[in-house]
């Protein structure tokens, strides 16, 4: 791959400008496998990352070096034959290219290099971090990778914070470059919870709503308004109430949405385990119940979409025992200033694919107008979004009971 090998980049001249402007807080950032865009467009958006990428980081080069790397592609079509098709990923905005994970196995295919992770300037952290973890989501749901390497040119911070970040350990140096290693047991994931209770789960009634208000109000830090509690029985089927002995343990509560476009999905809105219950898979419970009943479900409906916070390190591991994909970066999805930004989650029937557009989902929850179970459909359609506990109709899309 010439000059761009591992984590790290050669220099470019400081004058490039970036191949275009993106801004993730209004646009949301998209993961995409390799096997799932076309070559051609492949190799030129990760060309354009990588030179912006080069561009930032300057490393002082030979001229001839320089005059080398912009007359050739860097990546060229036979060379993605050498990545991962589904560990290798790029990040998208609008369906442009504005990073890539770009992974290699050894032969063993207990090892994992990354050859490559490259993310325009703007928001380099929030993209880098979103690739690494889409990464990991994949390798440690159920593969046998033990060790994932990459090198890193010294000096280039963003890329030693995230290393760091992700429990990478700084070894020898490979060339010019230092290598950059984690190490882990190859067992699944979640295997650090504690002793699982036994959990009897209920549906939604009058007195379990209750519990359910009761518990949300002590365990989650948002506050939601009796209205949206309310219409909780619009999809009652897709509620229920986690308790161990007689005691109120968790709660979770989705929403069905149906599209003749994309298929119908569900939305995982709220999964809430009281704390002194926690890391005792009374979550994991609760949702594999809900993965249950899609299974269950008749063909149209094809998929789970949920979010988390993108420091919420257990439903993350949760996420990933359970086959959810992390789908794309969700920036300011909460109304929280000291941790707004969530991960998008995607699980879908065995043979199916997420069907979804990130941007859609986007706009399923951006959207949200309020009104009560009950409300006019052609009206609720118009009506203006009015807090984050509400719901969205739209020409394509219908709320109905599950």
């Amino acid at each position: 791959m010439g000059p761009t090998s591992a984590f790290g980049f050669t220099a470019a001249p400081a004058t490039m400008a970036l191949p275009w402007p993106f801004d993730p807080v209004a646009n949301g950032v998209a993961l995409v496998c390799l096997d799932e865009v076309d070559e051609q467009k492949l190799c030129k958006g990760i060309d354009n990352v990588v030179r912006a990428s080069m561009a930032q980081d300057g490393y002082p080069v030979s001229q001839s070096l320089i005059d080398w790397i912009w007359q050739e592609p860097l990546i060229k079509t036979q060379q993605i034959e050498m990545f991962h098709p589904k560990y290798s990923q790029i990040a998208t905005v609008n369906g442009d290219i504005v990073g890539a994970i770009l992974v290699s196995m050894e032969s063993s295919l207990t090892i994992a290099r990354i050859r490559n992770l490259c993310v325009l300037p703007p928001w380099r952290t929030h993209v880098g971090s979103l690739l690494l973890h889409g990464f990991f989501n994949r390798i440690k749901g159920g593969t046998q990778i033990h060790t994932v390497y990459g090198a890193i040119y010294p000096g280039v911070a963003w890329l030693e914070s995230l290393a760091g970040d992700f429990g990478f350990t700084e070894g020898q140096r490979m060339g010019e470059q230092v290598v950059y290693t984690r190490r882990w047991e190859a067992t699944a994931a979640g295997d650090e919870s504690s002793e699982p209770l036994e959990v009897t789960l209920t549906p939604l009634t009058r007195e379990n709503l209750q519990h359910i208000q009761s518990l949300e109000a002590e365990s989650l830090p948002l506050k939601y308004s009796a209205a949206f509690y309310e219409r909780l029985f619009a999809d009652h089927m897709l509620v229920r109430l986690a308790k161990v002995g007689q005691e109120v343990a968790g709660s979770l509560s989705a929403e069905r949405i149906q599209s003749e476009r994309y298929g119908d999905f569900v939305y995982l809105k709220n999964l809430c385990v009281r704390p002194t219950f926690r890391r005792h898979r009374v979550a994991e419970s609760l949702v594999a119940w809900l993965l249950e009943h899609v299974k269950q479900s008749h063909n149209a409906l094809v998929a789970i979409y949920a979010h988390t916070e993108i420091s919420n390190k257990p439903v993350l591991a949760m996420a990933t025992k359970m086959n959810f994909r992390i789908i794309g970066f969700a920036p300011d999805q909460y109304q929280r200033p000291a941790n707004p930004h969530a991960y998008a989650l995607c699980w879908c029937k065995p043979g199916r694919n997420h069907p979804l557009p990130l941007t859609l989902l986007r706009t399923f929850l951006d959207n949200r107008p309020a009104g009560s179970v009950n409300a006019n459909i052609e009206s609720e359609r118009t009506a203006k979004h009015n807090g984050p506990d509400s719901k969205i109709f739209f020409e394509d899309w219908e709320v109905v009971p599950a």
